[in-house]
């Protein structure tokens, strides 16, 4: 009788087991999914749906195949399929949302997650994704408050959610915070995707430390060392039209206050050139400047206005003897408008004094204003910056042959950095009215400069850079070309 039973209830089980091979074929595509083998899951499962299209577990499982192989309008359809047949399921919703976000279907995100909310509102990947919702909406001030409660309900999110974090404080211009959540991500989730993501945002953000330095040493060629059009109307104590010479720039500052909202600090710059031939023409600067800068909103609008005053001292000759000494003070306003465009607007006040500045008409001791107007288009994810300026500047000199006015142009292209490469390309173009001069004087100029630099080491460079001016006068003893070419090593901190 045992025997009897035994059998009957194999027979039961092969039959039974026959009749659900299907769902064995459906682990399998759960394993595979499992594995990463998202192709090989996606071909097994697509075969099932048309013997089982009722079935929520394998339209699920292909909505996230499709998912994983970034096939974001085919995930859509699946997962759509799947909340239909389970409404109530928290984890389609949750997923479908996130499908919906990629192909930028906001709104309906927004009502998945509102869903979700009502029924699971302690769910930390709801309130990881509100975060996402919002940072996509450039609400960051709502995406740091979702993203801070996905990370305390799950400590597991804390690494993705401190990159969006980062990512919130890089759309604000925070750039202090970006980098402490950015570290931070790195220190609390290490050999993570995060922690790579964090570490290649890390490298865009320009230096924020409370002391900064930088020094080249360069070797330059320069084709007319004393801008004149001829060998013949070079000074007395010069011989050589052109020359080459050594030269360090240093450049060292600090900042006591530096927040997201702003910064204030002093600067000291130092200057030297040696030339090989012409010493009579060694020159030396020694720079200090105070400067700041302060960050706000006009509506909408990001906003920024930038202050500093800059006192200069001027060594010429063998012994750097008192050359002049300058005085300029800059106040700049930035109007960000969109996070491609912004505008700048700049008045400059300038004081200079020679110590042998000329005699009466010929004295160029001078007073000096400017103003420029331009706009910043920012392209390739932001990486290029290219400027479109306009600017007048006038100069009451002391004597009348130096009074001028001047009306330019300048288009300004730098690449903020890219890899290991950094740079900017400018043309400027000049239109001078001396108009007080005996000499009834006009002027054309025209400047191109070119800088690369190529960093090696993460505190050490490269450069290399062009300078070109022409400039065209009415009276032919002021027309004459330039040409300056530099390279050398850039080391900073």
């Amino acid at each position: 009788m045992k025997k009897i039973i035994l059998i009957l209830g194999i027979i039961f089980s092969l039959s039974s087991w026959a009749g659900e091979e299907w769902k064995i074929e459906l682990e399998q595509a759960k394993v595979l999914f499992d594995q990463k083998e998202y192709s090989r899951a996606k071909e097994l499962l697509l075969s099932l749906a048309q013997a089982h299209p009722e079935d929520v577990e394998v339209n699920y499982y292909l909505g996230l195949s499709f998912l994983a192989l970034d096939d974001f309008p085919s995930a859509k359809e699946w997962l759509s399929k799947a909340k239909k047949l389970a409404p109530e399921n928290i984890l389609i919703r949750l997923d479908l949302a996130w499908v919906l976000m990629n192909l930028g279907e906001l709104e309906p995100a927004e009502k998945e997650l509102d869903f979700v909310k009502e029924r699971s509102p302690e769910n930390a990947r709801l309130w990881y994704l509100l975060g996402l919702l919002a940072l996509n909406q450039k609400n960051c001030p709502e995406a740091e408050k979702y993203l801070k409660k996905a990370e305390q309900l799950d400590p597991k999110f804390k690494g993705e959610a401190g990159y969006y974090l980062g990512k919130c404080s890089l759309l604000e211009g925070k750039n202090i915070s970006a980098q402490k959540y950015f570290e931070e991500v790195i220190k609390s989730a290490p050999e993570t995707i995060w922690a790579e993501r964090a570490k290649k945002e890390l490298e865009k953000i320009p230096s924020a430390n409370v002391f900064q330095a930088r020094g080249d040493i360069l070797y330059q060629y320069d084709s007319n060392i004393v801008p004149v059009p001829d060998k013949d109307a070079l000074p007395e104590e010069v011989s050589n039209m052109e020359d080459s010479r050594a030269l360090i720039w240093l450049n060292l500052g600090y900042y006591p206050l530096l927040k997201d909202q702003g910064r204030l600090g002093i600067k000291y710059r130092f200057y030297n050139n040696w030339q090989f031939e012409e010493t009579e023409l060694n020159l030396q600067l020694h720079q200090g400047e105070l400067e700041g800068y302060y960050d706000f909103n006009i509506s909408n609008l990001g906003a920024r206005t930038y202050g500093s005053y800059l006192y200069q001292s001027a060594g010429l000759g063998k012994n750097y003897d008192y050359y002049s000494t300058t005085h300029r003070a800059n106040f700049r306003f930035y109007l960000i408008e969109t996070q491609t465009l912004t505008t700048e607007i700049s008045y400059t006040f300038e004081n200079e004094f020679f110590a042998h500045p000329g005699e009466e008409d010929f004295n160029r001791d001078n007073n000096a204003h400017q103003i420029l107007i331009g706009e910043h288009i920012y392209l390739w994810n932001g990486r290029i910056d290219l400027g479109i300026f306009g600017k007048w500047r006038s100069e009451d000199a002391k004597g009348k042959n130096y009074d001028l006015n001047n009306y330019g142009a300048s288009l300004l292209v730098q690449l903020l950095g890219w890899k290991n490469l950094s740079g900017w390309l400018s043309f400027d173009y000049d239109w001078r009215d001396f108009y007080r001069s005996d000499f009834d004087r006009r002027d054309q100029a025209y400047r191109l400069s070119l800088e690369i630099e190529y960093d090696f080491l993460k505190y050490l460079g490269i450069v290399a850079g062009f300078n070109y001016d022409s400039y065209n006068s009415n009276l032919d003893s002021y027309d004459y070309e330039r040409q300056i070419y530099s390279l050398g090593i850039r080391a900073k901190y």
